[in-house]
């Protein structure tokens, strides 16, 4: 995808209806919704390249751009939270409207970025509301929220409301390889990042992708094996430090899930590690559907009762023996 959003991946509906009203006649405001990390700033920002640019797309090297790259440009005005405020006040949105008051200084058009919206004070989204309604001339309001249902209903119905969909795995493990991460480790990254691209470029960085998969591999084929192999192998999972059992098993978690995909005879492009195709095909092969189903139960209680505090080394025994008990 080319032109002003070209560097957007996997959202071609909001790209798609920003492209039109960039052809036509934009909104007064917009309510960029939809999950962390999935490209909402990215879009605003790229928009914002577009109203103060004359170039289409956006040149990147003129005064105005080499501005606003700088984070210099004055039609570009970002509302955020104070760094000794958990929410952004009334008087940043008074300032924000005696700004307004004045046209745009370049005479093109002005940008108003207010991400994470839902952090506004109650006194600051009512500030805001009238403007919102009438927005000065040439002034466009670009609103990036997570939580939709935390901003007043007031606002969200003075916005024009711009949905972002969590992004697939294939868009996922492109970002990674893109910013610098490692090829082998992408796709993995992208399985376990919920369609987040943050999340995903945090789970490449980490480094140890092929060893926490090893760990998985290891533990899933000890609950084949006997009972002590089984709860040796516990033992070694639960005393890894830190948050790795339970990133361990959200790796089981998604291969168990391309089991069920593969027995289900759907096509292997549906997995979300290809690049496991045959281990999967052998285990669906080997497993039935319920008895799948009932490992995926297991991992998603045993994730809970991680999230709970529970014992590390307890959680890990008890599923090693609800492993064993599909397995018999």
């Amino acid at each position: 995808m080319g032109g002003v959003f070209g560097a957007i991946r996997g959202q071609s509906l909001a790209v798609g209806l920003l492209e039109r009203a960039l052809a036509g006649r934009l909104a007064g405001a917009y309510l960029f919704a939809g999950p962390d990390g999935v490209g909402k700033r990215s879009t605003a920002e790229a928009l914002t390249a577009a109203l103060l640019c004359r170039e289409r797309p956006p040149c990147g090297a003129c005064a105005s751009c080499t501005r606003r790259l700088a984070g210099a440009h004055p039609d570009r005005i970002e509302v955020a939270v104070p760094a000794d405020r958990k929410q952004i006040p009334v008087s940043a949105i008074r300032e924000l409207c005696a700004r307004l008051a004045y046209p745009p200084h370049e005479g093109l058009a002005r940008a108003v970025l207010v991400p994470d919206a839902e952090v506004l004070s109650a006194s600051a989204a009512n500030a805001l509301l009238k403007t919102l309604e009438e927005p000065p001339g040439r002034t466009h309001f670009l609103l990036t929220t997570s939580s939709p249902s935390a901003l007043l209903p007031t606002i969200r119905s003075r916005c024009q409301i711009v949905r972002f969909m969590p992004l697939g795995t294939a868009d996922l493990s492109a970002i990674c390889v893109e910013k610098g991460r490692d090829p082998a480790g992408a796709a993995l990254a992208a399985a376990l990042a919920g369609g987040s691209a943050a999340r995903a470029l945090a789970a490449a960085e980490a480094g140890d992708l092929e060893a926490r998969r090893a760990r998985a591999d290891a533990f899933d084929g000890a609950t084949r094996g006997s009972l002590g192999q089984a709860m040796a192998a516990a033992q070694e999972v639960a005393a890894d430090k830190g948050a790795s059992l339970p990133h361990t098993l959200e790796i089981l978690q998604i291969f168990y899930r391309d089991v069920l995909v593969a027995g289900a005879g759907l096509d292997p492009e549906h997995l979300a590690l290809g690049d496991r195709q045959a281990q999967v095909s052998d285990r669906a092969a080997g497993m039935s559907r319920d008895s799948v189903l009932a490992r995926l139960a297991a991992l998603d209680e045993a994730i809970g009762r991680l999230d709970a505090n529970a014992s590390p080394t307890l959680v890990a025994e008890w599923l090693a023996l609800r492993f064993r008990q599909e397995s018999a």
